[in-house]
């Protein structure tokens, strides 16, 4: 656009044009208008007191001489619409400051905001299917990932092999896998209840610390190994055993305040020496 100026030279008469407000300044009749985004200028307004300019307005200004002038508000600038055969409709806002897509109901699908940089996908009723048929699928974000829903369901499959399933639900959470591996550096595991089946347990410690209140155990055949075991019991130890058999490699010593043995039958002592006293 030439400057007024130059048009007034060559004889030209004023004209009014429609321009979009972008900026009120801190004066109350000046503001920031222009044509296309890439000439802004400044236009003095002439309006009455009473009417309030605002940004996104439409005003009309009037080449004046030497300035452009405003001289009447023609209202908010209205949004571009566009509808595709089925009557939904694409909508730009003002300023081109938003973007969404809304069904032949008016029910919004899709938002986007410029100023906040946030888009929002709405179904009230459809469905929604994500699918990369031959290629990846990938999510990636800055912050955090949320995904919140009634059940959620992951699998991961391939042709000659088990299915892996993860199926998430309010009151539970279940996994099913043919092979499960933990690589972490802690781990914290709180529970009211446990309890754990399978075939074979084999665990790799280098310490094992444990702080149990009571521990019932049921075993059919029980073979321990190690260098040295130390035992200590505050009260009681009690063993109910159909036979005992102890071998010991070294020397066996007992030591009490008082010990008594008591034999139903027989009581057989068999050594070379026997020391009393």
């Amino acid at each position: 656009m030439k400057p007024a100026t130059q048009r007034h030279e060559h004889g030209l008469e004023p004209r009014a044009t429609i321009v979009r407000v972008l900026e009120v300044g801190e004066m109350a009749f000046t503001v920031t208008a222009r044509e296309s985004l890439a000439s802004p200028w400044r236009v003095r307004c002439a309006l009455p007191p009473g009417t309030h300019v605002r940004e996104g307005d439409e005003i009309v200004v009037l080449d004046c001489e030497h300035e452009w002038l405003a001289i009447a508000r023609g209202g908010p600038a209205l949004a571009q619409t566009c509808a595709l055969s089925d009557c939904t409709r694409i909508e730009v806002g003002p300023q081109r400051e938003s973007l969404s897509v809304r069904r032949a109901d008016g029910a919004e699908l899709f938002r986007y905001d410029v100023r906040q940089g946030h888009g929002t996908l709405t179904l009230e009723s459809e469905a929604l299917t994500l699918a990369a048929r031959t290629g990846d699928l990938r999510l990636q974000a800055a912050g955090e990932i949320q995904l919140e829903s009634r059940s959620l369901r992951v699998s991961a499959a391939q042709p000659g092999s088990a299915a892996t399933t993860l199926r998430l639900s309010p009151r539970e959470a279940a996994l099913q896998t043919t092979c499960l591996r933990y690589e972490v550096g802690t781990l914290d595991l709180r529970a009211a209840q446990a309890q754990f089946s399978g075939g074979e347990l084999r665990t790799r410690l280098a310490r094992a610390v444990l702080d149990v209140n009571r521990v019932d155990a049921v075993f059919d055949v029980v073979h321990q190994t190690a260098r040295s075991v130390c035992a200590e019991v505050r009260e009681l130890f009690e063993q109910r055993l159909g036979s005992l058999r102890t071998f010991v490699a070294g020397t066996a010593q007992l030591r009490a305040r008082e010990v008594m043995h008591r034999a139903e039958d027989a009581y057989k002592v068999r050594s070379e020496k026997i020391h009393l006293g």
